[in-house]
């Protein structure tokens, strides 16, 4: 089992590394980046001769800015080219709220636009272009300062800030007091930032960014910003800020601000604390650990070999741009060197043909000795000046050969090898008369430009890969750092985005339109899709609300309308339609008569209750007065059957005594 780096064999492996990149980077690709610089700048080619035209073309501008200008078009910031779909376990609207917080996160809270015109010149010019996505927390301070206020007002003014600190005061006689305090403003955001080329370092083994054993970003920084990103002062104490960088020494950073600034200063200033050096920020696959098993790790290196930081990461933050890739490499074809031969052929020719025009127009003389009296006479070419001489044949122009005729002929095949060189034509510009004279159709003039956009799409789709990765770059960074729901403004409303509550995603799918009107026809084919399934009447039935939403919106996008609910109102938000006034009228009648039908029913219910009511008291009625007359029928019938009873004994009773002559007695 191997040993756990320490930092002294850590250094060695990373300079090592630092080294060998930087003699592939500050060596060959310098030079021709710097070369290329040049020529875009119309600095070269240089006249052969003194006196020469000095006339240059600017034919490797051109070749940058076509192209650049094409595929800015193509990429504008009003259309969503990138978007994630949905995968599995995962809603449209989740998707949806995916897409537009990271181009929220591009174009609003970065310079997108401003970024996009610097990777493709990069890319174009120096052949790749790299992009940085990082999560950044930048605390600003702020000091304020009160005088004799009471604890009421004191009390009122903290009250407007947060996370203040009170950093010094003193209470007067009276009560009052005066001091200062501190408010701290913490700002957290995704950054997305350009590289310059010549501060990447790779291996030049490698062949793609994302496998590469260590990928190198080369800064220069002063004492000052390493302490206020975080680093231990005390390591950041052991650096040595000599104010002389390496990229001081780097032409091609130099011949960037050559245009406004002859004169390259190596001091970094009057203070120690500005003072700069270079700042090493290495991505590199290492078994820090002696595990056997190689881990990404980012370490910041600095000046003479300072570690200031180590921490296992798991992704490299970079999204590189090649435009032209060469198979099994990184680095890919230089796009703006492929125009040099065609700028210095161009520019020849033209020369020639300005040099031959000069000396026609102001030949040299041929001169008769003692002609002139003065010989510098005839080196002043001024207007009107005056040349003073002995004898009128004594002087004479020296025959001029004409002008090759095949010049201009020489002249259009180097054009058309610069059309096949770069794949940017005249007719994809609108420069071709020919080509779009009246005599040709409108449909014939658009396939000609297309074809000859064959070669931009290429360029266009590698531009496209690279805002997919950039795009990941993006999502996986909110995923690991956005821990709070944020607000966003989607098509026209703000809706809650919550970061950490996304999946883990693989893919993501990219649009491109490029060409004479391909947004417009998209566009209409979109209308006709629509105009097809409304009007079809089998499917008219399954082509409801929701389907046609999602049609119109994608009509409205290609016309690079962003704003589309203030248009079109979401499905989930759509309310049932409103009845027009005849039809609350008639709604407001027949709801009047279902009323009235309701009481008639109802009041008919209740006099059939009531009836039912009197019907069963009148029975109850009958039933009691029925027990009433059979009781007393039944209390008469014992008493009868009582009185005979008696009679019975009566009569029993006399018959068994003897018989007497009874007297009665009147009864009192």
């Amino acid at each position: 089992m191997a040993k756990p780096l320490d930092d002294d064999t850590l250094a060695s492996i990373l300079q090592r590394a630092i080294s060998n990149s930087e003699h592939l980077t500050d060596g060959k690709l310098a030079k021709e980046r710097l070369e290329v610089e040049r020529y875009y700048r119309g600095e070269l080619p240089k006249p052969l001769h003194k006196g020469d035209s000095k006339y240059v073309s600017r034919d490797v501008f051109e070749a940058v800015d076509s192209m650049r200008s094409t595929i800015l078009e193509a990429y504008s910031a009003n259309t969503r080219i990138v978007f994630f779909r949905p995968e599995k376990g995962e809603t449209v609207e989740g998707a949806k709220q995916a897409t537009e917080y990271c181009r929220h996160v591009f174009f609003k809270e970065n310079d997108g636009e401003d970024i996009l015109y610097d990777v493709l010149t990069d890319g174009l010019m120096k052949r790749l272009s790299v992009v940085k996505v990082y999560y950044d927390e930048t605390t600003d301070t702020d000091e304020y300062e009160f005088e004799a206020l009471t604890p009421e007002e004191l009390t009122m003014k903290v009250s407007e800030f947060k996370n203040y600190k009170f950093t010094g005061g003193a209470v007067s006689d009276n009560g009052l007091f005066s001091g200062s305090f501190t408010v701290s403003n913490t700002q957290k955001k995704i950054v997305v930032e350009t590289i310059q080329p010549e501060d990447l370092l790779v291996s030049s083994r490698t062949a793609d960014l994302k496998d590469a054993n260590y990928v190198i970003h080369r800064t220069s920084k002063s004492k000052s910003d390493l302490i206020k990103e975080g680093y231990d002062r005390k390591k950041v104490n052991e650096i040595v800020f000599s104010g002389v960088k390496d990229v001081d020494f780097d032409y091609e950073k130099q011949a960037r601000f050559e245009p406004i600034d002859d004169i390259i200063s190596t001091d970094d200033g009057y203070d120690e604390s500005v003072k700069e050096t270079n700042v090493y920020e290495i991505y590199i696959r290492l078994d820090m650990d002696g595990e056997g098993t190689n881990k990404l790790w980012k370490i910041v290196y600095a000046g003479n070999g300072t570690i200031l930081e180590k921490e296992q990461v798991a992704r490299m933050p970079f999204a590189a741009f090649v435009p032209l890739p060469i198979p099994h490499t990184f680095f890919g074809d230089n796009f703006a060197s492929g125009v040099i031969p065609v700028q210095n052929a161009r520019t020849v020719l033209i020369r020639q043909i300005i040099n031959h025009s000069l000396i026609t127009n102001n030949p040299r003389l041929q001169v008769l000795n003692g002609t002139v009296q003065n010989p510098n006479e005839l080196t002043d070419n001024r207007l009107g000046g005056i040349v003073n001489v002995r004898r009128m044949d004594g002087l004479a122009p020296i025959p001029q050969a004409p002008l090759n005729p095949f010049i201009f002929n020489l002249i259009e095949m180097i054009d058309g090898d610069k059309e096949e060189t770069t794949g940017v034509s005249k007719l994809s510009q609108g420069l071709n008369k020919d080509a779009l004279s009246s005599q040709n159709a409108q449909g014939m003039v658009e396939q000609l430009i297309n074809q000859s956009q064959q070669r931009q799409k290429i360029v266009a789709r590698r531009f496209g890969k690279f805002l997919k990765d950039l795009w990941h770059l993006i999502y996986s960074t909110a995923v690991d750092f956005i821990d709070q729901a944020e607000y966003i403004d989607v098509t026209g409303g703000f809706v809650p985005v919550n970061p950490a509550e996304w999946k883990h995603r693989t893919a993501a799918s990219i649009e491109l339109s490029l060409g004479y009107g391909e947004r417009e026809r998209e566009a209409q084919k979109w209308i006709e899709i629509d105009q097809y399934l409304s009007q079809d009447p089998e499917l008219k039935a399954g082509y409801d609300y929701s389907h046609r939403y999602e049609v119109l919106s994608r009509v409205l996008d290609k016309k690079g309308i962003e704003d589309i609910q203030n248009f079109l109102t979401p499905p989930d938000q759509m309310q049932p339609p409103q009845p027009s006034t005849a039809d609350q009228l008639q709604m407001a009648h027949l709801q009047s008569q279902i009323e009235y039908q309701k009481s008639q029913a109802q009041a008919m219910v209740e006099k059939a209750k009531t009836d039912r009511m009197k019907a069963e008291a009148e029975l109850i009625k009958a039933q009691s007065e029925a027990g009433y007359k059979q009781a007393d029928l039944g209390l008469k019938t014992t008493d009868l059957a009582h009185k005979i009873q008696i009679d019975n004994e009566e009569i029993k009773l006399a018959k068994a005594t003897p018989h007497k002559t009874a007297t009665f007695a009147p009864n009192n």
